[in-house]
């Protein structure tokens, strides 16, 4: 629960900034082209700045929740000097760029599977039933493969984090899980 709301505090500022941009729609109902406009670049330029926050702050709640995963204190999570010591570590970047394309990659194969379920369904009666007893399968696999590879990709995050922060030698080739972390 306590990495849940380290999660949410860190994700804040994006969703407020998103909320606000969304708020940019209700004018362009407003009858005015001139308030549309306005409205639709607030949206737009909102929601573009709200996407570079949920990268920035994505990278940082990584940093935070890894935090305090080590030092077991909520407040750990928000310790600056911390937080900006391992994300300007080049170790911790590469890694979170490793755990990141693993969980799009994955996300994105889920997807593809999942589409071609519903290709399926559109041929009529043997597609229906064969898309139906499918989803009963992939339903289920799909959402362990993706559970999967968000474990892995922590796994990836914290051996970034535990090479930044100097804890043991975490080579990719041994892969030694005999290294205490803490």
């Amino acid at each position: 629960i306590k990495a849940l709301v380290v999660v949410l505090v860190y994700q804040l500022p994006p969703l407020l900034v998103a909320v606000v941009s969304v708020g940019g729609l209700f004018a362009l109902g407003s009858g005015n082209d001139t308030l549309g406009l306005v409205g639709l670049l607030v949206f737009l330029i909102g929601m573009l700045l709200a996407a570079v926050l949920w990268i920035v702050f994505g990278y940082l709640g990584v940093v935070g929740v890894l935090t305090f995963a080590q030092e077991r204190e909520i407040g750990a999570a928000f310790d600056i000097e911390t937080i900006r010591s391992v994300a300007l570590e080049r170790d911790f970047f590469i890694n979170w760029l490793y755990g990141l394309a693993l969980v799009i990659g994955l996300n994105f194969l889920v997807g593809i599977v999942l589409f071609s379920v519903q290709l399926i369904a559109l041929i009529p009666i043997i597609g229906w039933i064969i898309a139906f007893l499918a989803l009963f399968l992939i339903g289920p696999l799909s959402a362990a493969v993706s559970f999967y590879g968000q474990l892995v990709a922590f796994r990836v995050w914290g051996r970034g984090y535990a090479e930044s922060r100097g804890f043991g030698s975490a080579s990719r080739a041994g892969d030694d899980d005999s290294t205490p972390i803490s």
